[in-house]
């Protein structure tokens, strides 16, 4: 995903970014941090999501992130976006529109 951002000149401004809210708990540590497109992207993989149990994990972590974050997107991709080379980019470069 983020090699894919790379070929298409943009650049994330962390990987691995972590997510505190306002008390400071960790909420989660989002896979690629845009700042000034004020996106928080996150890849699901393929293995750990392919049970319900994760699905309902990922609904209530993004709504804590929704919360923590006003105004930021929160954007999910799954490991088949990785084969669409424009498809990621094209969504992050959206979002700061």
């Amino acid at each position: 995903m983020r090699l894919r951002c790379q070929d298409a000149g943009i650049e994330p401004d962390q990987l691995q970014y972590p997510c505190v809210d306002n008390a400071g708990n960790l909420i989660a540590v989002v896979d690629l941090l845009f700042r000034e497109a004020r996106a928080l992207v996150e890849c699901d993989g393929q293995e750990p999501h392919r049970h319900p149990e994760a699905l309902y994990r990922d609904r209530r972590r993004q709504n804590k992130l929704a919360q923590a974050f006003p105004g930021w997107r929160i954007l999910r991709f799954t490991w088949n976006d990785v084969f669409e080379p424009d498809y990621i980019p094209s969504m992050i470069r959206r979002s700061s529109k």
